[in-house]
């Protein structure tokens, strides 16, 4: 069995990219209080919602889909209430 290795069409190795995307997500994982980062099933929920007609009365509001991490950043004291994993 061989080793693999990622090749851009161009011949450029990826293995250094899909490392780092790697570290990226596990990273964003820990900054969330969810302990993970979102779906795109957890979006697209979100933006069914605001095309429907259950939304017909709603004007001008802001909706963070981002697994609390918001909550996070904007107020220190809440970051302390969520224990890293």
């Amino acid at each position: 069995m061989g080793t693999y290795q990622y090749l851009h069409s161009d011949g450029t190795n990826m293995d250094n990219l899909i490392l780092f995307v790697f570290k990226f997500y596990a990273s964003c994982a820990t900054a969330h209080p969810l302990g993970r980062i979102g779906q795109p099933q957890e979006v697209s929920r979100v933006i069914l919602f605001l095309a429907s007609e259950a939304s017909s009365y709603m004007t001008g509001a802001i909706i963070p889909i981002d697994g609390g991490r918001q909550c996070t950043i904007l107020s220190p004291a809440v970051s302390g209430m969520f224990p890293k994993k």
